[in-house]
């Protein structure tokens, strides 16, 4: 994947800030570890519209994979500081957003028998913890799980995750020594119509897919992995529902899993590592082969921090104090793990056509895409940072507009617009990230899907044109938000069209977006 770093000068609130160079690979001569300024706390309080929504487990810089704790309060992000419980670790998260998305192919970790389903008894196999037990940083994740007293450490790749459970050698009362993986193909946050699992022959391999939706929308979406376990079980099963059937090594059904038990007085220390694809299990595999081909869970841990140090090294602060650098670095942080690779490493993905395609060589396909929310800062950001990168994010756009109904898409995620929030979004993160410096991608075609695709993203588009405002009675109670957002998304496609010579849309859009005075000329 190619990455353009520029320089930057900013101004951060009691700091002074340089910038910084790195190659094309974003290796940086320089062995300041910029990650122990990183929080992932930060924003995790509460869930809602007015609260941070942010995850505190392991992921990449725009990587594929967010490894984290859900806790029991089922906070969209995932996880609730003030909780006390985790549910399970799962696959991927959404950070920052007040909708319940993702929580995708949940794992848990138990001491003793499976003797009910995890689908219908969770209680189960929940476990309580304390902040006092556990490490949160760039990149990774360790907490000691009270219930069935097992160090649970988490790392990723871009596009894998990596778990090493460290298991008591035995435990108290019935069921000494048996420790217990749970792995949850239907358990995504917000349900899923199917699943599929199956473990191998050998039992060290468990696969399948689950069909879920996108948060705040309704468009399913289907995710795959391939996982691998570097002990043998000594016992395996799975569960359908509320069924559990101990022995059998496949399922299929609304909420399917598997469970794996293992001789902790032999070996108390279990890894899993587990590639994922919105293609298929075979890319999901090819994703685990290629990222993470051994079992060096600290070789990967170091990778990872090595990735976010690359990243936060392209603005390096000087004087303020530890918190100013630590609120400014977590800042930093957070707006680098979404939009999302959605393209695997043979460069497959799935289009909005639901019919898989390639990402030209170099480059990648991203998706949660979030215009609404990139278009007010974050696209003008990693534009001026990661200009290259941000070409390709916008590339993904204009794939997706025109392998679908024609029209950029608003709230990207997987391969559908959730149409979050409202106005358009995506047109003006494209033209926001153009005006500062993100150009390798189709331009053109880029104007061409906003103008012509406009009439499927802007509703009561036709009360707009008429009477320059979307009429109070027709904007579900936002009609003057409404307006605001199409003129100012008007004015952004007028500086647009005029940077690619089209005069007649400029002045079009230019007119157009004077809409929001009382005026039209």
């Amino acid at each position: 994947m190619r990455v353009a770093w520029v320089s930057v000068v900013v101004a951060v609130a009691g700091c002074h800030v340089s910038s910084t160079k790195g190659d094309s690979d974003g290796n940086l001569a320089t062995a300041d570890d910029l990650t122990q300024f990183v929080e992932p706390h930060i924003g995790t309080g509460g869930s809602g519209w007015l609260e941070g929504d942010t995850f505190a487990g392991a992921t990449f810089p725009l990587g594929m994979v967010q490894l984290s704790p859900d806790t029991l309060s089922n906070p969209a992000g995932g996880y609730d500081y003030a909780d006390t419980i985790i549910k399970e670790f799962s696959l991927t998260h959404f950070s920052g957003r007040g909708c319940e998305v993702y929580q995708d192919i949940p794992f848990m970790l138990f001491v003793g028998k499976v003797t009910t389903s995890p689908a219908t008894n969770s209680a189960t196999y929940r476990s309580a913890f304390s902040h006092d037990n556990e490490v949160a940083t760039a990149g990774y994740y360790k907490v000691f799980l009270d219930g069935p007293k097992v160090m649970a450490e988490l790392t990723v790749t871009a596009r894998t995750g990596f778990g090493r459970f460290t298991y008591p050698p035995s435990a108290d009362g019935a069921g000494a020594g048996d420790a217990t993986l749970l792995v949850d193909a239907g358990g995504s946050i917000n349900g899923t119509s199917a699943s599929s699992i199956t473990v191998s022959a050998d039992q060290h391999h468990v696969s399948g897919s689950a069909t879920s939706v996108i948060g705040c929308g309704s468009q399913p979406y289907t995710i795959y992995f391939a996982a691998e376990i570097d002990q043998a079980p000594t016992e395996v099963g799975v569960y359908d529902g509320a069924t559990l059937t101990a022995g059998t090594t496949s399922a299929s059904g609304k909420h399917v899993g598997a469970y794996f038990t293992f001789d902790a007085n032999t070996t108390n220390v279990v890894q899993i590592k587990v590639g994922i694809s919105y293609v298929s299990i075979a890319n999901a595999q090819s994703n685990l082969d290629a990222e993470n081909p051994g079992w060096s869970f600290d070789g990967i841990r170091a990778a990872a921090q090595a990735a976010w140090n690359a990243r936060l090294h392209i603005i390096e602060v000087e004087g303020g104090s530890e918190a100013d650098k630590s609120v400014f670095y977590t800042a930093l942080y957070h707006t680098l793990i979404h939009p999302n690779l959605f393209s695997d490493t043979n460069g497959e993905y799935l289009g909005f056509d639901n019919t898989p395609h390639g990402a030209p060589f170099g480059h990648a396909h991203y998706h949660n895409i979030t215009g609404w929310d990139h278009s007010r800062a974050l696209a003008q950001l990693r534009a001026l940072l990661a200009p290259g990168e941000t070409s390709d994010v916008l590339q993904s756009l204009v794939d997706d507009a025109q392998q679908g109904d024609g029209h950029i898409p608003r709230w990207e995620q997987a391969n559908a617009d959730s149409h979050g929030m409202n106005g358009d979004g995506g047109a003006m993160v494209i033209a926001e990230a153009y005006a500062l410096g993100a150009r390798d991608f189709d331009a053109a075609g880029a104007l061409a899907a906003i103008d012509q695709g406009m009439p499927k993203i802007r509703e009561h588009l036709s009360d707009y044109l008429a009477l320059g405002y979307v009429p109070a009675d027709l904007g579900d109670g936002n009609s003057a938000a409404v307006t605001l957002e199409y003129a100012a998304a008007d004015f952004a496609i007028a500086q647009f069209a005029q940077a690619l010579g089209d005069d007649e849309k400029f002045r079009t859009y230019s007119q157009r977006s004077r809409n929001w005075t009382d005026r039209k000329s």
